[in-house]
């Protein structure tokens, strides 16, 4: 992720803890289809950077629960952002009877995906 201080994959951890929040660890796991050692390996630079929190679960002290901070979400918003003009930059090279068709395949694209990892 140019300009900032994320990998793509602690960006898209950020990503689920936007959506989910709170996010347990239990449910990243699963979204991100990796082992619960690679997980905790995945989170722990970001609770150091402090872009998220980790504490136990209101409804079972076992489990534990990561939530997005300010700076979590502000870093989030700025890569967005960032990854948003760089995709306009790319796009606006492109010729206009081209991105029709190009905006067709990335939606069969897509669908193939989110039939493939399960989430339909």
């Amino acid at each position: 992720m140019a300009n900032s201080s994320l990998t793509f994959t602690q960006f898209v951890i950020l990503d689920f803890a936007c959506l989910y929040n709170p996010l347990s660890l239990r449910e990243l796991h699963g979204l991100l289809g990796v082992q619960k050692s690679t997980t905790t390996r995945l989170v722990n630079p970001l609770i150091e950077k402090q872009f998220l929190e980790k504490s136990k679960s209101a409804d079972d002290g076992r489990k534990y629960e990561l939530l997005i901070t300010e700076p979590g979400l502000e870093i989030y918003q700025k890569t967005w952002t960032d990854l948003s003009q760089a995709i306009e930059i790319f796009y606006s090279q492109i010729p206009e009877k081209e991105k029709l068709r190009i905006g067709t395949s990335m939606v069969m694209i897509n669908t193939a995906f989110v039939k493939s990892s399960g989430l339909i």
